[in-house]
C-alpha cells in the first residue's frame, strides 16, 4: 500500500510547523499544548529544512543548559530528515524507521513540500489489524482458546500471588 492511501494520512491534523529563526521555547509551548513529540521546520516555500523532536530538546538544549527562549530551532533542528514521498510503499518506511530507530516521518509530495508526519504510532495503528488476522489465521483454530487460557493462566496467576502474601 503506498502512503497516500493509508486512511490516517488524510485524517490527521495538519503538522506543527515553524521557522528556522523560531525559538524553541515557542515550539515547545505548542508542542505542550498539541501534546505532540515533534515538530518540523520548513522553508517558506513549505520544503522540510529541519525536524526538532521533544528528545532534541532534552539532549541539545536543556542538557547542555542553554535557554530556550533565546535559542532558535535552526541551533538545534536535525537536518538530514529522512522523507517520505506520498507515493512510497508504507511497509518499506515501517522497515526503515524500525531498523534506523527514528519515530517521525515528514511525508512530501512529488515537489518535495510538507503534507504531513507520519509517526511510529501510525504504522503500528495502521498494520495492528492485519497483522491480529494473520496471527489468527496463522495459529488456526487454537487462536480463541489460546486467548482465554493465557486470560485465565494469568488471572490465577495474579490470584496466587495475593494469597502468598
Amino acid at each position: 500500500m503506498k502512503i497516500k492511501d493509508e486512511p490516517n494520512i488524510k485524517n490527521k491534523p495538519d503538522p506543527l510547523t515553524f521557522n528556522p529563526e523560531d525559538s524553541v521555547r515557542t515550539a515547545l509551548d505548542i508542542m505542550c499544548e498539541k501534546n505532540v513529540g515533534s515538530i518540523v521546520v520548513i522553508t517558506p516555500d513549505n520544503m522540510v529544512a529541519g525536524i526538532v523532536t521533544e528528545r532534541d530538546m532534552m539532549i541539545r538544549v536543556l542538557g547542555p543548559g542553554l535557554d530556550p527562549a533565546k535559542t532558535k530551532l535552526s541551533e538545534i533542528m536535525t537536518t538530514d530528515v529522512k522523507t517520505a514521498n506520498i507515493n512510497d510503499e508504507l511497509v518499506d518506511w515501517m522497515k526503515t524507521m524500525s531498523n534506523q530507530r527514528f519515530r517521525h516521518l515528514p511525508v512530501v509530495d512529488e515537489h518535495g513540500k510538507l503534507i504531513n508526519v507520519m509517526s511510529q504510532g501510525d504504522f503500528v495503528a495502521h498494520t495492528w489489524p492485519d497483522l491480529y488476522e494473520k496471527i489468527s489465521n496463522d495459529l488456526g483454530g487454537i487462536a480463541k482458546p489460546l486467548q482465554i487460557g493465557l486470560v485465565v493462566f494469568t488471572v490465577l496467576t495474579l490470584i496466587l500471588i495475593a494469597l502468598g502474601k
